[in-house]
Formats: C-alpha cells, sequence, structure tokens
C-alpha cells in the first residue's frame, strides 16, 4: 500500500503526518528540523512512501536538498 507524508515545517521541529492511499491517519509524531532525522523516522515507519508534501517557507529548500541526498545514500 502506499502512504503519504506531509510535513508542518517550524524552525526546530517538523511534525509528521502519514497517511495512506485512502487518506486515513496512520501516524502522527515530531521530530528536529534536519534531514536525517526526517528521513530516519521515515525510514523506521517501514511503510511504503510514494510522496512527500513539505511546507513551503525558509527551511524549505534546506529540507528539501537534504532529503533528496538521504534518499540517494
Amino acid at each position: 500500500m502506499s502512504y503519504y507524508v506531509g510535513l508542518d515545517v517550524s524552525l526546530k521541529t517538523v511534525f509528521i503526518c502519514i497517511v495512506n492511499a485512502k487518506g486515513k491517519v496512520v501516524r502522527e509524531d515530531a521530530v528536529e528540523s534536519k534531514p536525517e532525522e526526517i528521513s530516519s523516522y521515515l525510514k523506521q515507519t517501514g511503510y511504503e512512501i510514494t510522496q512527500i508534501g513539505l511546507e513551503s517557507g525558509n527551511l524549505t529548500h534546506y529540507l528539501k536538498k537534504g532529503l533528496q541526498k538521504q534518499v540517494m545514500t
């Protein structure tokens, strides 16, 4: 099953919401606003993540590039 992630970004914390293909929230949590923290959290869920939606703001570019780098490693 496919899962989708929404990231609500603040300076110190990213709030994560994961929903399944039917739109049901399956998990919500918060981690530090660091790409490696977000990536580690998402990997440990074991979900097949299809898409990540990221709130636009000051940290958007930093987090996007960092998450892309994490996926490639």
